[in-house]
């Protein structure tokens, strides 16, 4: 547990703080926005790297009832392929 926690700090500190320093481990952190000019979603964004993970940990602020069934429906897609 403590690499774990050590790889995520190491993550979160390239991802938010300096870009240029070392990165340990596999955890990319990104921050999700909506970009209606580029038609980039939260959503999508979402749904992309699920669809290319075989495992994933996300957190979610906010979400829309909508939102919360799109990404149940994928999850639910993603189960029945495995």
């Amino acid at each position: 547990m403590e690499n774990f926690v050590q790889h995520l700090e190491a993550s979160l500190h390239k991802g938010f703080i300096n870009q240029n320093i070392r990165q340990i481990g596999n955890y990319k952190p990104k921050l999700l926005i909506n970009n209606t000019q580029k038609n980039e979603t939260v959503l999508t964004s979402i749904i992309e790297e699920l669809h290319q993970s075989q495992t994933f940990i996300f957190s979610v602020a906010f979400i829309t009832e909508s939102g919360l069934a799109t990404l149940k429906s994928c999850l639910w897609d993603l189960k029945k392929k495995v």
